[in-house]
């Protein structure tokens, strides 16, 4: 009786170490290799190719969830990103990128990801300077991350034409924003935003108008100093401008 008790435990004790193998312990033996983690992310990125972008996305999340916080389900945060991107919607793939910045701030690929953030943004940007440009200023601010604090990265470069282009539309809607102002005799509020043209963005082509309507802003409030001090910076940065002879007859 005791030899047959004895077999029985012996048995459940080798069937429990078994499942706990399987179950447990064997969890990590199980996760395929990198070289398999990358077949699968290269299957999930041949539904993006396809235009079948909502599988892509959803194939991607599965491999996130099979692989957390691994290597892997980092780049698959990206891939998402760039999946939305190619969906043209560039606000959820901002979104991607912001959320990946967060989770991964010491990842090797997050200058890609701010690079990426900031075009997004400004993808998302209308075209039309009068609509609602509230995602304009997160463009800039993303893609300055680059030069500043990534020089040397491939990204610094290749920012640089949408930065440029981030920042013109900035000024352009600061001039819109002041010469509204301007068109119904608010000067006070107007003088601000040409000041802002003149001091922060200066050769983007809003500059030299931007200097004209700040003098004469500053004469219609009769802040005449300030006037012959605005006058004599657009002299120096621009002394052949054709608005520098309307300007200075404002002040004689």
């Amino acid at each position: 009786m005791k030899e047959v008790y004895s077999l029985k435990k012996i048995s459940y004790l080798f069937l429990g170490l078994v499942l706990l193998n399987a179950c447990g312990g064997g969890k990590q033996a199980r996760l395929p290799p990198a070289k398999g983690q990358s077949q699968e992310l290269n299957r999930c990125l041949k539904y993006s190719t396809q235009k079948k972008y909502k599988e892509a996305v959803d194939c991607l999340e599965v491999f996130k969830s099979r692989y957390p916080g691994q290597d892997g389900a980092a780049e698959a945060d990206l891939l998402i990103g760039d999946t939305y991107f190619r969906q043209k919607d560039y606000l959820l793939a901002a979104d991607t990128y912001q959320s990946f910045i967060k989770t991964y701030p010491s990842h090797s690929k997050i200058d890609y990801a701010y690079y990426r953030s900031g075009l997004s943004y400004l993808q998302d940007t209308p075209r039309s300077i009068d609509k609602d440009q509230e995602h304009l200023d997160l463009a800039v601010e993303n893609l300055e991350v680059l030069p500043r604090y990534f020089p040397q990265s491939p990204y610094a470069k290749v920012s640089e034409a949408a930065l440029a282009q981030a920042k013109s539309k900035q000024a352009h809607l600061h001039f819109y924003v002041g010469r509204f102002y301007y068109k119904y005799h608010e000067y006070l509020a107007a003088a601000p935003r040409f000041e802002e043209i003149v001091t922060n963005y200066p050769y983007l082509g809003y500059d030299e108008k931007s200097f004209y309507y700040l003098v004469s802003s500053y004469v219609k409030t009769k802040k005449l100093d300030k006037a012959r001090e605005a006058v004599a910076r657009f002299e120096e940065r621009y002394p052949r401008s054709k608005f520098l002879a309307k300007a200075k007859s404002k002040i004689n």
